[in-house]
């Protein structure tokens, strides 16, 4: 066999195993006699004296080439295992001296292959043969090997040995076809996805899938004539060059941007980009993704304008109608909100028929008593009826007027308060002295109710000279006439106390306490909803009013700066209680 071919094999094996001696430190005179070996393969002489020194002089050069990461091996012609490294035993999961008592077709998942090879091998003019295998461990796996096979001849051209280096290519190969089926989907996805894919190196576009051409109008020849930033529209053109600038290399770049670009056809788009820096044929680029967001943006300025035009017709139905104002508001919101506000719609109205149908009875009644006995003096005869009878009739008229009257007032103290007309009169007066005459009313209407079993209690924090306060008399009479109102008409038995206290910070504390029949803590945030009285339809109709008493109450507090506060439990009583300066 030519030696000049066995060298030519042999050449990597020789710069491997070279750094090998060298970082070892081993004897110039090993590394001398390997490199003749390498150089004159055919010296059987110096084959033979290579082999027994290194074998069994110099432990160090098999500890070098048991560090190969291939197999290298030798063989006789008839396949027995004259040499091999550590590598080649523990590719195939044996130990030294079970490699030894195996012929090389052993190795082979079927014996013939090796054959196959050998004849393939002879058939070679150089004698050099490469070839890819499928060989079997120890525990049966079958494994993908390199195998570089030469046959080394004597001097009458016999063949005397088998000199091979075997690699384990399993996992590269599958590493490699992995590759390949991930470069194949890339190219496809690349090739059919509505996304633009681009690279582009220094300042020109090297890549564009047709998504791309697409978007920008341009073939990809013509992009990779121009600058990446060349189709940009001009009020984007420093951002879009400056990002790429610093993608490339490989700086802090924000991904994820919206800008301008204008196709070959004069056409203004919007897109989307996201970007990172890439290799790309072995020099650093840039890979960006754009997707063509034009008709979202379009849709999106759609709908700003139609938000303004809703925002305008909404300030419209305001000014119209007040009671709107909520409803309007409330389209904007979400479903939930949505769902939330029609059954708060609903339980309105259900109020509101319930409230009209109750106001019926309220005013019905009032002006029955007032007709009627208006109609008895009017038509009696001058004996008919004695003098304490007529002063009776005349109670009854004054007392469904007064009632009629606190109805009226009761209604336009609401309208007012909604439409935000209601004026305050602030001036200066005896808190004592209201109190006072707040007891002597509440005490007639516990006679009125033939309630005299309940202990009424008035309670006064300040002396009679500390007692001025500043705020409107009236509608805090008011507040406290309607909570006392209800007190009476709900208490049965127990007390009922009233009256201020001084707080820390030198306001005044108002209250109404009763051992009545209490409120339910779950309804106890619509008590003072309008038209509302414990929900219990019933009981309304047993007690009597509007059910606008505590709605009115808690808003005057607020307009008197202060904030209404209750706490109940049922069968138990009930305290409300509000704060108010003492000069407003």
């Amino acid at each position: 066999m030519n030696n000049k071919k066995i060298k030519k094999y042999l050449k990597k094996i020789k710069n491997i195993i070279t750094q090998r001696f060298k970082k070892s430190n081993s004897d110039i005179h090993t590394y001398k006699k390997f490199e003749d070996l390498i150089n004159n393969p055919s010296n059987r002489k110096i084959t033979n004296e290579y082999k027994t020194e290194s074998a069994q002089k110099n432990p160090k050069h098999r500890t070098l080439t048991n560090q190969l990461p291939v197999g290298i091996y030798r063989t006789s012609p008839k396949g027995k295992f004259i040499y091999f490294n550590q590598t080649l035993a523990d590719i195939f999961g044996y130990d030294s001296n079970e490699l030894y008592h195996l012929n090389a077709k052993d190795l082979y998942t079927n014996p013939q292959e090796r054959k196959d090879e050998i004849q393939e091998l002879l058939n070679i003019p150089d004698g050099i043969l490469q070839k890819e295998l499928m060989l079997k461990t120890k525990q049966g796996k079958t494994i993908l090997v390199k195998d570089r096979i030469n046959a080394l001849k004597d001097d009458k051209g016999d063949i005397i040995y088998f000199d091979g280096v075997l690699e384990d290519i399993t996992e590269k190969k599958k590493t490699e076809e992995a590759l390949k089926e991930s470069e194949s989907k890339f190219r496809q996805l690349a090739q059919t996805t509505s996304t633009a894919i681009m690279v582009y190196q220094e300042n020109k576009w090297v890549y564009a899938n047709p998504a791309a051409e697409k978007i920008s109008g341009y073939s990809l020849e013509e992009l990779k004539q121009m600058n990446y930033w060349d189709f940009v529209a001009p009020e984007h053109q420093e951002m879009i060059k400056n990002r790429g600038k610093q993608r490339q290399d490989y700086k802090h770049t924000p991904s994820g941007y919206e800008f301008k670009i204008i196709d070959k056809q004069g056409n203004k788009k919007w897109v989307f980009l996201e970007g990172s820096a890439m290799i790309y044929q072995r020099e650093t680029a840039g890979l960006i993704s754009v997707i063509d967001i034009t008709q979202i943006k379009n849709t999106q300025e759609e709908l700003r304008n139609k938000n303004q035009e809703l925002q305008a017709a909404e300030e419209e139905l305001r000014a119209a109608n007040s009671a709107l104002r909520e409803t309007n508001a409330k389209l904007e919101e979400q479903t939930e909100e949505l769902i939330k506000a029609k059954e708060k719609a609903e339980e309105s109205d259900r109020l509101k028929t319930a409230f009209l149908a109750n106001m019926s009875h309220e005013i019905r009644t009032p002006v029955n008593g007032i007709v009627g006995f208006t109609q008895l003096l009017k038509e009696e005869e001058e004996s008919e009826y004695s003098k304490d009878e007529k002063k009776e009739f005349y109670e009854i008229i004054d007392e469904n007027s007064q009632q009629l009257l606190q109805l009226i007032n009761d209604i336009i103290d609401i309208s007012k308060i909604e439409a935000d007309q209601l004026t305050l009169r602030n001036k200066t007066f005896s808190l004592n002295e209201l109190m006072d005459e707040l007891y002597k009313t509440a005490q007639n209407e516990l006679n009125q109710y033939q309630k005299q079993n309940i202990n009424l209690q008035v309670i006064k924090s300040l002396k009679k000279e500390e007692d001025l306060i500043h705020t409107d008399q009236t509608r805090l009479k008011q507040i406290f006439c309607n909570l006392l109102n209800n007190a009476v008409k709900f208490t049965e038995e127990g007390e009922i106390r009233f009256g201020y206290q001084k707080t820390k910070d030198n306001n005044l504390l108002f209250f109404v306490e009763d051992t009545g029949v209490g409120i339910a803590k779950e309804k106890q945030e619509f008590v003072f909803g309008q038209f509302r009285q414990d929900t219990d339809e019933l009981k309304s109709s047993k007690y009597g009013g509007t059910g606008l008493g505590l709605s009115i109450s808690k808003k005057l507090v607020e307009l008197l700066n202060g904030k209404m506060d209750l706490k109940s439990s049922k069968n138990k009583g009930t305290r409300f209680s509000f704060i108010i300066p003492k000069n407003d």
